[in-house]
Order: C-alpha cells, then sequence, then structure tokens
C-alpha cells in the first residue's frame, strides 16, 4: 500500500525528552543570571545617583 508505518521509538522518545529538559534547564540558569546582572546594574546606578546627588549638594 504504500504508507508509512509509525512504530514505537523508545530511544528517540528519551532523546527528545532529555534533549527538552536540558535546553530549559540551560534557558533557565541564562535568565536567572541574566536578572542578577540587570540588578546588579541597577542597584550600582542607583549608588552613583545618590553619590552624584551627594556631591552636587556639597559644593
Amino acid at each position: 500500500e504504500g504508507k508509512a508505518v509509525m512504530t514505537a521509538n523508545t530511544a528517540r522518545d528519551i532523546w527528545i525528552t532529555a534533549t527538552t529538559l536540558i535546553t530549559a534547564l540551560n534557558l533557565g540558569i541564562f535568565a536567572y543570571a541574566f536578572a542578577g546582572l540587570t540588578l546588579l546594574f541597577g542597584l550600582f546606578s542607583i549608588l552613583t545617583g545618590v553619590i552624584f546627588y551627594t556631591l552636587s549638594r556639597k559644593y
């Protein structure tokens, strides 16, 4: 008949699941690191603003 027969391929299913989970984990780690750097940059910017404000008020 020429029809393709789909058989269960557990090795492929496990590989796809593992690849998906590894990708999700790497994306989560990247997002966590990016959020930390963004927070650090924001706090540094606020600190710089406070320092410049106090310097401008003194002189």
